[in-house]
């Protein structure tokens, strides 16, 4: 369990972004062993780069 607290921008905020996955949230939950996550916004910026990492990842194919 994380225990951070969310005021309603942070979860709106994390409801609005794109193409999350559960396997977001478990790699976010994995670091937070490392690196606490602090707040909701924390929380929020940690799932954003998730986010950004799939969508770099989609960008560099390597066509054949």
């Amino acid at each position: 369990m994380l225990k951070v607290k969310f005021d309603e921008n942070a979860a709106k905020k994390v409801s609005n972004l794109g193409l999350l996955a559960p396997g977001d949230f478990a790699s976010v939950r994995r670091q937070a062993k490392f690196r606490p996550i602090k707040n909701g916004d924390d929380f929020y910026e940690r799932l954003e780069q998730e986010v950004a990492l799939k969508n770099e990842e989609k960008s560099a194919r390597i066509g054949f």
